[in-house]
């Protein structure tokens, strides 16, 4: 895996023999994520998937504390999600904290993000998500 960006909140990668672009969250961050971090990062995401144009998404969010308002969710469906569209399969690998996991499903029904993709599939482990993305 090549990384590709890094700050204090997530972890961006590309394995390129996969196809596979990596969106994770970091362990042990005593910092909250804002809007703007928020918004730097899904940047990033989507200027790495234009430039590689990876078929596949791991989101590992189990330590993400970010919970994903609706007014975040409409702008990853208007500036993000039509960047993206190399990508045929994404796996999100939710985090334990509910507010944070539904607001994740919430962003992927935000202006029809999931339809434009096979079905998004959401984990607890990132073995089984990278598994399913394999098949």
């Amino acid at each position: 895996m090549k990384k590709l960006f890094e700050d204090a909140f997530i972890y961006i990668g590309i394995d390129e023999k996969k196809s596979l672009v990596s969106y994770i969250y970091k362990e042990g961050v005593k910092k909250e994520m804002t809007d703007e971090d928020f918004k730097t990062a899904m940047t990033r995401y989507a200027e790495v998937t234009e430039q590689y144009k990876p078929a596949k998404l791991l989101v590992d969010s189990k330590f993400s504390t970010y919970t994903i308002v609706p007014a975040m969710q409409e702008w990853v469906a208007q500036k993000i999600a039509p960047r993206t569209i190399s990508l045929q399969r994404m796996a999100f690998v939710v985090s334990t904290d509910i507010f944070v996991h539904v607001s994740l499903e919430q962003m992927m029904d935000e202006g029809g993000i999931a339809d434009k993709y096979s079905k998004p599939r959401f984990f607890e482990e990132v073995n089984e998500a990278e598994k399913w993305l394999m098949e």
